[in-house]
């Protein structure tokens, strides 16, 4: 299953308005953890 680009988008939000920064980036790592693991299996 495809990781939802969503998450990848409220976490730049978050980050850009700096509402929550830490919530954000954690948003942005999941995503880009998500997209690495899909990479990997193909």
């Amino acid at each position: 299953m495809a990781v939802s680009n969503w998450i990848l988008y409220i976490g730049v939000f978050l980050c850009a308005t700096g509402v929550g920064v830490v919530i954000g980036a954690i948003f942005i790592f999941y995503w880009g953890i998500k997209k690495l693991e899909e990479a990997k299996q193909g």
